[in-house]
């Protein structure tokens, strides 16, 4: 009875995976307009989220430059480490403090009065 569920199992199986084949040939044409679509989305966040970093920058109390800005790397990156960087840096030395501190050492011979007591 086990042989004829294991046959069944692997039938199902060899059927699944012939559908899962056919049906990941059909992306390779429905994948020209999936990128064409997310472009163009990505393009639109990408406009919204500089009109908010504007809006931000004019809110804060910075003038509005200009002069176009030149970044490196992702706008949203450079976004987020324009908001999050203080404006005082950490000191060049910050962290390289080396100070000695005293190891507290268990003394096991001694024993507390109370361990010795019977309950």
């Amino acid at each position: 009875m086990l042989d004829y569920l294991a046959l069944i199992c692997l039938l199902a199986l060899c059927v699944g995976h012939y559908y899962l084949i056919r049906g990941c040939m059909g992306i390779q044409t429905e994948a020209g307009s999936l990128h064409a679509l997310m472009e163009g989305k990505l393009a639109e966040t990408n406009n919204l989220l500089n009109e908010v970093a504007e809006i931000l920058e004019e809110g804060i109390g910075g003038q509005p430059s200009q002069s176009p800005v030149t970044q490196t790397g992702h706008p949203l990156m450079a976004l987020l480490s324009t908001f999050l960087t203080k404006e005082r840096p950490m000191p060049v030395d910050y962290g390289t403090q080396e100070t000695e501190r005293s190891v507290h050492e268990i003394d096991e011979t001694q024993t507390l009065e109370t361990e010795n007591q019977p309950n």
